[in-house]
C-alpha cells in the first residue's frame, strides 16, 4: 500500500527535529551495516540526462523512497552538487512521515500493485 500526501501534510506531520532524529538514525544504521546502501539509475535522454535515486530501509515495516532529476537540460547547464547518497535520508524522512500519518488517520491509500 501506498500513503499519498500533500506538502502540506508532511509540514504539519514532520516537524524538522523528528526528521533530524530519523536521518540520524537511518544513518546509524546504515553505519552499523544494518542498512543497504542507496541505488542510482541513471538513463541517457536525449537533450539531458535523467535518473531516479533510490533508498529502502526495513524499520519494522519496508519504506522505499525515490526521486527523480533530470539532470542537465543544456550544455551551459553545470551540476555542482549530485546527492546520490540523500535517497537514505529521504526514504528516512519518508519512514517518519508515515509513522505520524498512520497515527492520525491522514493521507490517501492507494494500491499501486492493483
Amino acid at each position: 500500500m501506498t500513503l499519498l500526501l500533500t506538502r502540506s501534510d508532511v509540514a504539519d506531520l514532520l516537524p524538522m527535529d523528528a526528521c533530524i532524529e530519523a536521518v540520524e538514525h537511518a544513518f546509524r544504521l546504515r553505519g552499523e551495516g544494518r542498512a543497504d546502501p542507496p541505488g542510482i539509475l541513471g538513463v541517457h535522454a536525449r537533450d539531458g540526462g535523467f535518473h531516479i535515486k533510490a533508498g529502502l530501509l526495513d524499520l519494522g515495516r519496508h519504506y522505499f523512497a525515490a526521486k527523480t532529476n533530470a539532470g542537465r537540460l543544456t550544455d551551459d547547464e553545470i551540476v555542482i552538487f549530485d546527492s546520490t547518497g540523500m535517497a537514505l535520508q529521504d526514504v528516512a524522512a519518508a519512514a517518519a512521515v508515515d509513522e505520524h500519518a498512520v497515527e492520525a488517520g491522514r493521507g490517501l491509500e492507494v494500491n499501486l500493485a492493483a
